[in-house]
């Protein structure tokens, strides 16, 4: 709790030694999981899911929750399931862990059992692009949340976490005020409850939010602090993806190569779920640097790798036309400019939607195609009611006056 994971692993991997030692009771083995599961959050955050102690730690937990079919050990399994679940088809297996886990939460009464399959069900339906699901998902998890089950927690906690992310979908929904009251209060939840894990978690999300809404001040501002609290705390992957986050920032700003050489260690140093938050970062500063053809093949490679993650799919194709559109390929970016607003509207995405319409109607007036490009801009731009203050909307404000002049 602390967060000296090093001293944690160490102590824990002596304890589970010592117990081997004593005979294999059931109480033995409730006590052999509890340790298990430590150690198993413990690797987790220093190294990944992915990695050889972690898988050994999981392994271990399984078979010690199948011997006892204890619910509560079953549930805190399939969680460590969902995090290892890796590959092809990752998603839909997750959503079956999701799924076997609410069944077995209902089944037992267990209320941190339906906490977290509700939160996984978020997760899962978020990713897909099915925004409305995730939202309920995750408004559910809220409602079983219960703070005490979690006390003793060192990994995201999901009452945390399911702000952040409802945080998210509402900017997608074209609420980015309420997103960025759903982030500060995250964060504030965070801070009670005086976990560094926690804190970092929410940090991160606030970070990668506010670099959605094209806000380096704000990004800088978060990850500095993430980067700070993970230094104190040995959360070393947690100060690698922070640089990353404000190297990001440092680009947007003016500091196009000192930003881009952290964002590019970091890349170097990530376990791959934070390599996966860092890729933006390094198509988005290379765009800036003028790298434009590093920039599309990244781009490129991202593409391919969103698969079942529709979510993220409305981000590629719209970066992929402004790459085109710089390297002067018109035609390629209308194409993807267009593309983005139909994947936007069939996800929810308005935030995507007015960032897409705005960048086709530049390019259409760029075209002599002056009205055609009014009459849509002046569509979705006329559907907000808040969030005025955000880059995609005073651009677009921008143009339509351009437009109208």
């Amino acid at each position: 709790m602390r967060g000296a994971f090093r001293e944690a692993e160490i102590h824990l991997s002596q304890a589970i030694a010592a117990l081997s030692t004593t005979p294999e009771t059931p109480e033995r083995m409730n006590r052999e999981f509890n340790l298990q599961s430590a150690l198993y959050q413990v690797l987790a955050i220093m190294g990944g899911p992915f990695t050889g102690e972690s898988e050994r730690a999981s392994r271990r937990m399984r078979e010690l929750g199948e011997m006892t079919g204890n619910p509560e050990q079953l549930i805190l399994v399939l969680s460590a399931a969902w995090d290892s679940t890796s590959g092809q088809g990752e998603w839909t297996a997750k959503q079956q862990i999701a799924e076997q886990m609410l069944e077995i939460a209902q089944r037992g009464g267990s209320r941190k059992g339906l906490t977290l399959a509700h939160f996984f069900q978020g997760i899962f339906f978020a990713m897909r692009g099915e925004l409305t699901q995730a939202m309920q998902h995750y408004a559910a998890a809220i409602t079983s949340y219960n703070e005490a089950d979690w006390s003793g927690s060192i990994q995201g906690d999901p009452h945390v976490v399911a702000l952040s992310q409802i945080g998210m979908v509402l900017w997608h929904f074209g609420s980015a005020d309420q997103g960025r009251a759903k982030i500060r209060e995250s964060i504030s939840l965070s801070e009670r409850l005086k976990s560094p894990t926690h804190m970092a978690i929410s940090l991160m999300l606030a970070s990668s939010f506010y670099m959605d809404l094209r806000e380096p001040g704000n990004v800088d501002e978060v990850a500095e602090r993430l980067c700070t609290l993970a230094s104190e705390q040995q959360l070393a992957q947690f100060g690698t993806i922070g640089s990353v986050y404000r190297g990001w920032a440092m680009a947007e700003q003016g500091r196009t190569d000192e930003g881009l050489a952290l964002i590019r260690a970091g890349l170097v140093s990530s376990v791959t779920f934070f390599r996966s938050l860092a890729i933006p970062a390094l198509i988005e500063a290379l765009a800036r640097a003028g790298q434009l053809e590093e920039a599309l093949a990244t781009i490129e490679q991202d593409f391919f790798a969103v698969g079942e993650m529709q979510i993220r799919l409305p981000y590629v194709l719209w970066w992929r036309g402004e790459l085109h559109l710089r390297r002067g390929d018109e035609t390629k970016a209308a194409g993807d400019f267009r593309e983005t607003i139909a994947v936007a509207r069939r996800i929810g995405s308005k935030a995507y939607e007015l960032r897409a319409t705005t960048s086709l109607a530049r390019l259409l007036d760029r075209q002599g195609k002056r009205d055609d490009a009014r009459t849509m801009l002046a569509e979705i731009y006329n559907w907000f009611t808040e969030g005025f203050d955000t880059a995609d909307l005073k651009d677009a404000k921008a143009l339509l006056e351009q437009l109208s002049g």
